[in-house]
């Protein structure tokens, strides 16, 4: 957990047992600070390939990167 209470708070949260074979953690992100902070939270290749049901996924940022 990285923590400054002025700025930016960001946590990984444990999930409950019964999602560990899914999901490793949930994220929370707080920024309290008048900066643009940029950030690419990409969900893990076992959720995509869980939650995928038609054509192949590509996943493209606001910064162009798949």
């Amino acid at each position: 957990m990285t923590q400054n209470i002025e700025t930016y708070n960001d946590i990984k949260i444990a999930v409950p047992a019964d999602y560990e074979s899914v999901f490793s953690h949930f994220y929370f992100a707080k920024n309290q600070s008048n900066e643009t902070i940029t950030k690419t939270l990409l969900p893990s290749y076992q959720a995509i390939l869980i939650f995928n049901f038609g054509i192949p996924v590509l996943l493209n940022s606001k910064q162009e990167t798949q």
